[in-house]
């Protein structure tokens, strides 16, 4: 099992190189792929923060193993409104 410092760490490297693909998904201009891939990484982004800030509380201390599980349950939600949002990305054209 990975610790939470670890995770963070983690967190943070995944973050940045999504931060890079959101950048130049937005530079290029090919219409709707363009979109799904901006709302997709937009998205992923924020999965992916919110698991970090999850850590970073377990790692203070502030939260416990079932708030943490809790927390990570509701986490999952944003992977939903990837394929919500991508559906009606590409039935609104």
């Amino acid at each position: 099992m990975i610790n939470s410092l670890t995770q963070i760490i983690l967190c943070i490297i995944c973050l940045s190189m999504l931060s890079y693909t959101w950048y130049i998904h937005y530079i290029v201009k090919d219409g709707l792929g363009r979109k799904m891939l901006l709302w997709g990484c937009g998205l992923l982004f924020s999965f992916i923060f919110f698991r970090m800030i999850i850590y970073f509380l377990s790692y203070l201390g502030i939260i416990d193993i079932m708030t943490q599980k809790l927390l990570s349950q509701y986490n999952f939600f944003h992977i939903y409104v990837i394929v919500i949002a991508q559906f009606i990305l590409i039935n609104k054209r």
